[in-house]
């Protein structure tokens, strides 16, 4: 009664009552019932994840393992425990557990010395894929093989690890392996998160941006067609991230923000955080006023800390300070930042603080804060493949460059000017 009980909660979002009657539900379950015993813990381990309650999940994870579980049984709580590590920074470790189940789950992933070699095949998958997606697959049935399903949703939360690391030849090959799955086994909405993940590889590997923006509007057309939710939202937010290279930046404010609404209706809490950044960016640039900016920045870090993505909230961090700053609300000035180095082990938040710190040196005059930062911020830019933030650390290098150049007579001045 408890577990049934505690599934009408899980339907409308109170992970804390789920977790109170799972706990209950436990008790009450005999040693020997293993089975019981590993849908209880792992639907409380999810519970616990949503909270944010991450040392706790931790221990109900453990319990899932100590109960001689196959990679099949604990599947589904490998995938959210993959990304509870991510959400803390512990990008390794997440990476390397969910390379190890879906090898146990028969996914050949590769060594890291075969990667690349294997990529050129693999990208054919993308090719073959864009070529008879239309003509077969409005009719085709959905993916239905149990372990596909556990190994899609596990590579759907190894691939931001992965991404975060950055590892683009292992992010590109697990994309790219779930386009090779649904064209031998049919779609699904396992499938359409990975797939997502395939059109940026498409940009990380190729530089084809066009490519990639064709392939994520199909991919978002199939999901909105076979009603996939909260998947297509999940695609949704990363279209949000790469349509400003093809559409106004206002709208993909706008497809960040319907993603996050789907995606918390959904209970996909890591995706809805990652959906502000296309969002908090885009405003950076576009809003009438920096209050809406920093409205869509601490609504951001109201979702991401009560989740305990430590991961996100730092990048976003980084944006509270930009716009304490532009506003004047802080006291220091703008060369006066937060220290960098506390974001050493995250790349993504370390090269948006830098691009920030620019930003702002950029609009008070401060030119050696803008050379400083904008040059610190290149050779990171593979942590944003694909994002506008990538565009504007391109320009805020720009403009170092030639004010360098204006301030010198030198040889130097015709280095500067190449480059």
């Amino acid at each position: 009664a408890a577990g049934c009980v505690a599934e009408q909660a899980m339907l409308i979002g109170d992970h804390a009552l789920v977790n109170a009657l799972l706990a209950a539900a436990l008790r009450l379950v005999d040693t020997d019932e293993a089975g019981t015993r590993i849908e209880l813990h792992t639907r409380r381990h999810s519970a616990l994840y949503s909270l944010g309650r991450l040392d706790e999940a931790d221990e109900e994870y453990c319990a899932i393992e100590g109960l001689r579980t196959t990679a099949s049984d604990r599947a589904a709580a490998t995938a959210v425990q993959v990304s509870s590590l991510t959400h803390r920074k512990r990008l390794a470790e997440a990476v390397a557990l969910g390379i190890e189940t879906l090898r146990e789950l028969g996914i050949t992933v590769p060594e890291p010395e075969r990667l690349d070699a294997e990529l050129d095949h693999q990208i054919g998958y993308l090719y073959q894929w864009l070529d008879h997606i239309d003509a077969a697959d409005p009719a085709r049935p959905d993916l239905s093989d149990p372990t596909l399903l556990a190994a899609t949703r596990l590579i759907s939360a190894a691939l931001p690890p992965a991404y975060f690391v950055p590892d683009f030849s292992l992010y590109a090959w697990l994309s790219l392996d779930a386009l090779r799955i649904w064209l031998e086994h049919g779609p699904g909405r396992t499938l359409v998160g990975p797939a997502t993940h395939a059109a940026n590889a498409a940009m990380a590997l190729r530089g084809d941006y066009a490519l990639a923006y064709r392939a994520m509007r199909r991919i978002l057309e199939l999901g909105e067609a076979r009603g996939y939710e909260p998947e297509t939202s999940l695609v949704r937010a990363s279209f949000a991230t790469l349509c400003c290279w093809f559409e106004p930046i206002e709208n993909a404010v706008q497809e960040a923000k319907r993603a996050r609404e789907g995606l918390i209706a959904g209970g996909e809490l890591a995706w809805a955080g990652y959906a502000c950044q296309p969002a908090v960016v885009g405003l950076l640039d576009s809003a009438p006023s920096l209050d809406i900016y920093v409205a869509e920045v601490e609504a951001g870090l109201a979702l991401v800390r009560r989740t305990g993505n430590e991961q996100t909230s730092q990048w976003l961090d980084g944006h509270r300070w930009l716009a304490g700053v532009l506003r004047g609300d802080s006291g220091a000035a703008a060369g006066e930042a937060m220290p960098i180095d506390r974001y050493a082990d995250n790349p993504s938040a370390l090269l948006k603080a830098h691009v920030n710190h620019a930003i702002a040196a950029a609009v008070f005059g401060d030119t050696a804060g803008l050379a400083r930062h904008s040059a610190a911020a290149m050779p990171m830019l593979p942590a944003a493949v694909g994002q506008y933030t990538t565009a504007v650390a391109h320009l805020l290098r720009g403009l170092a460059l030639a004010e360098q150049a204006r301030a010198t007579d030198s040889d130097d001045r015709a280095a500067l000017l190449a480059e």
